[in-house]
Parts: structure tokens; sequence; C-alpha cells
């Protein structure tokens, strides 16, 4: 049996991960590395740094997982070097954060009258939050601009590499249909096909950053010779000269993306100039420039993927990832979740305007009500993580299930993310 040391912020890790051997809880940011003797798996979310100093006293460890889809905290070097293994949950907390974007979206639409089937949309990194950004912008007439070098470069080798004959483990499928599936790591979100062309990653930043909105969906990398895209301070002084009034820019990746002086530099000077809106800021919990927050159209205490099912889904991921990288016969139960918390019918006639579809979203999640708890918080140190711990829960958009008659209907509302019924 192992001992696992687990983040006491992880959803149902007692129940999951006490098939594998003795659990114990522990907030992630209060993990010391003296409380490593000993341990086999360490279970961290985003607030735990793994490195050197951690490690240090990890004399029996085998395993590190990070029920996130972000790993910048993490030092996969330290690890490496020790022979441990690694699992993070990529992809879990897509859709939560893609639903939290459509709230934002729909929140300004209302303050400022927009019509998204007029605007455009540059989307900064096109991985599984990113791509589903795009699917909803799609969705509402956007136009979209799309930057991801990496995975253009990605593509673009993978092609190569196949050299006209395709992939033998997709039977030999349209070269780009295959490079698509491998890219996308078993996420069939991502397998559509309008997705199977590296044109469509290739936009420059300069091109998104023109954009009405711009989006941001990068992990935070350094620069270095083993970092194809640095992104820390991606969006700088310099890119943020070049916006144009009115253009709205939320960051929900990582705040170091942003240099945050730099903004506030900007909306001091020039108040509501652009209408930036905040998941993230630089060196949480104690955010380095708190003179930031009052400049923000919106703001919020990094809980972009805090939806019950995008956790629930990342602990579920970990402890399969355990089974598979230690080798283990170990069958875990996970908690049962509804199959859907409401169910609304649509009228056959109604058309799907801002106001309908803002009503929809704010059924399920309102990012106005951890916008305005924010805001009236001491938002920096403690209180910034006594919000993350004390999360009121949320679910996701697919949680509502929805009775369309019109294919209209039933499109639109496929790609923002609902649940859809046809039949009786």
């Amino acid at each position: 049996m192992l001992k696992i040391l687990a983040d006491h912020a992880i959803p149902n890790a007692q129940q999951i991960f006490s098939a594998f051997g003795d659990v114990e809880l522990k907030y992630g940011r209060e993990i010391l590395p003296e409380d490593l003797k000993g341990i086999d798996a360490l279970i961290v979310r985003s607030v735990t740094k793994v490195d050197d100093d951690l490690l240090k006293y990890a004399d029996n460890l085998k395993f590190v997982g990070t029920a996130t889809s972000g790993i910048d905290h993490i030092d996969r070097k330290a690890l490496d070097c020790r022979k441990i293994s690694f699992a993070a949950a990529h992809g879990c907390n897509a859709r939560s954060v893609a639903d939290y974007i459509l709230s934002v979206w729909m929140v300004l639409a209302q303050r400022y009258n927009l019509d998204f089937s007029q605007m455009s949309i540059g989307i900064v990194g096109l991985g599984h939050v990113g791509t589903r950004v795009y699917r909803r912008a799609k969705a509402l007439g956007m136009k979209t601009v799309c930057c991801d070098p990496l995975r253009a470069s990605q593509f673009s080798s993978l092609l190569e590499s196949m050299q006209g004959k395709g992939d033998p483990r997709y039977g030999g499928e349209d070269e780009k249909v295959a490079a698509l599936r491998i890219l996308s790591e078993g996420d069939e979100f991502l397998c559509d096909m309008d997705l199977a062309d590296p044109s469509l990653y290739s936009h420059s930043l300069e091109e998104a950053l023109a954009c009405d909105i711009v989006t941001l969906h990068v992990p935070l990398t350094e620069a270095g010779p083993d970092n194809f895209c640095p992104t820390r301070h991606l969006i700088g002084a310099e890119q943020l000269a070049k916006m144009k009034e009115g253009q709205i820019l939320i960051n929900t990746s990582r705040g170091a993306i942003v240099d945050n002086r730099a903004l506030y530099n900007l909306l001091s000077e020039r108040p509501g100039f652009i209408h930036a809106w905040f998941d993230v800021f630089e060196n949480e919990p104690d955010i380095l420039v708190p003179e930031l927050i009052p400049y923000l159209e919106g703001c919020t205490a990094h809980i972009a993927g805090y939806a019950l099912e995008a956790k629930n889904r990342g602990t579920e991921m970990i402890a399969q990832a355990m089974v598979e990288k230690l080798g283990l016969s170990v069958e875990f139960e996970v908690p049962k979740v509804p199959a859907d918390i409401a169910s609304i019918e649509l009228n056959k006639n109604a058309v799907i305007t801002n106001s309908l579809l803002g009503r929809l979203v704010f059924s399920i999640y309102d990012v106005r009500r951890d916008d305005s708890l924010f805001r009236t918080q001491c938002y920096n140190g403690p209180t910034f993580d006594f919000l993350r711990k004390h999360y009121e829960e949320r679910h996701e958009l697919k949680m509502v299930s929805i009775k369309c008659s019109s294919p209209e209907q039933v499109r639109k509302l496929y790609h923002l993310g609902f649940q859809i019924r046809t039949g009786s």
C-alpha cells in the first residue's frame, strides 16, 4: 500500500486515493520538504511548487501528479533526475475556463451592447482551452484569428514526417487529420475537421492583438534554449502600446503572461482605454501590482477552471495516471455526478440573441458574482487563497440540458457548450 500526500483542495482525494493506500491531506501552500519523508505519491494543484527544495527529503517518492492543466509549478528536470514519474490533468478544466470566458462575453455584451457577429477575436494559444473558446467564438459569428506558433510548428513537422504516406495508426486517413489526432492527445473535442489545418494556427501575435477581443491561453514558459516560444511578459509595454481604444483583453492562463506593471501604467494614465478582464495575476497570492485591480473591467481569484466537474475530472485523470505509471492493479471508485442539474425547453421560434444567451449562461454561472466578491475582499495574500479554498460550488454549462427544435438552436447552443436534447 502506498503512502500518499495530497492537496486538501483536491475534491474526492480521500475517497479516490484511499484505494491506493494511506492518504494524508494538507493544503497545498503548507506542504513542506519534511512532509515528503516516506511518501510514495504526491498529488498537488498549482499552488504547490514542486522543485529541488521541496524534494530534498523525498526518500521514497515514485509519483507526482498535478490535478491541473498547467505545469509551470513543476520542475520536470528535478523529477527526471530522481526518476520520479509525473502526470498532469491536461484539459481537465478546459470546459470550465471556456464557460467562464463565455460568461465574461455576456457581461460585456450587456455593458457595451456588443454585436459579436461584427467583431474579431484573437485567440493566443489553441490547445484544450483555446480550441473550445474558438468553437464558442465561431458559434457567435466572430472572425477568428488564432496564434499558436508551437502548435503550427508541431503540425507542420508531423505532416513532413508522414511524407504523403498517412499514418498507420489512423488507417491511412488524410495526413492532416492523422496529425491533428496525434496532437490532440486523446481529446476528441480537438479532432474536428476544420482544425486539421496548420495555417489556422499560424497568425502572428501582432495580428491577434489587433482584434476586437484578445484572449490568452498559453502556458507560462521562460526564455531559454529549451523553449520554442517563451511566454513570460508575452504582452508587455510594447504590445500594450499598440492596442486600440475599446479592445477587450482577457487573461485566464497565467498572470505573468501579461506584464502587470505595464498594464497598470497604461490604464492609470488612460482609465478604460482597454477593457481588461483578468482571472490571474503576477505573483499570486501576493499580487505584484494590486493597484491594478481598480482599473480592470473584471477580476477574479484564479477560479476560471473551478467548476465542480472540472475538479472531479482532474482527480480522476491523476488517479488513472497513477495506475498506468506505477503499473498498479487498483480499482478506484469515482463519485457519481448527476447527468444534468437543470432542464430548459426553448420555443421553436426563439432566436438566440445576446439577451437570451445571457440569461441561459447566468442561470448556471454569472461571473459578476466572483468579480464582486473579489473586489469587496482584501484581494491579496491570505485572502486571495481564502477565496479559492472556500469557493462556492459551480457547474459547467454542459450540466444544463436544453431542448431545442430548430437546427440553428441546436448548432449554436451545442457549440456554446450546452447539453442538447432534440427528442421528447
